[in-house]
């Protein structure tokens, strides 16, 4: 049974290319995000091609190069993407919101932030309760204020 993808410009069913072929469109992805400048999304280049996401997920499957070739080429899109933020010719906020998507440096941090703000809202709900030795007694202000020696003599 051949796996199809659908060209969203045709309404068309194409069977998933061949191992050989997916390991060519993996070399052609790979090169246009190593020269394309303009080259900050994965998904315009596969949606050009007339794949969809889901025909990229069973590629990715189908052929362990092909895969290889495609995080090698996100990885790419993800270094202009940051450089791109830090430059100030994207927008560093838009950026750093998929960066994620693109880079599991980005990933991971983003996932450690989430842990850590999580623990902190986890610390600060519901009632705390604190166990305290009684406070021993003290004597009044006015008793203490007599009992205190004037050291200026």
């Amino acid at each position: 049974m051949a796996i199809a993808f659908g060209h969203v410009d045709l309404d068309q069913r194409f069977p998933i290319p061949s191992i050989p072929n997916l390991e060519k469109l993996g070399e052609d992805l790979l090169q246009w995000a190593r020269v394309d400048m303009n080259a900050l999304k994965i998904r315009s280049w596969f949606r050009a091609k007339g794949f969809s996401y889901s025909d990229i997920e069973r590629m990715k499957v189908k052929s362990k190069v092909f895969n290889r070739y495609y995080y090698m080429a996100m990885d790419e899109i993800g270094d202009r993407r940051e450089i791109g933020a830090l430059e100030k010719k994207l927008d560093p906020s838009i950026i750093k919101f998929t960066m994620p998507l693109y880079d599991p440096d980005w990933k991971a941090q983003q996932v450690a932030e989430a842990s850590l703000k999580q623990q902190a809202e986890g610390r600060s709900e519901g009632t705390i309760i604190v166990n305290m030795a009684p406070i021993p007694a003290v004597a009044s202000i006015e008793t203490m204020s007599e009992t205190v020696v004037d050291k200026t003599d």
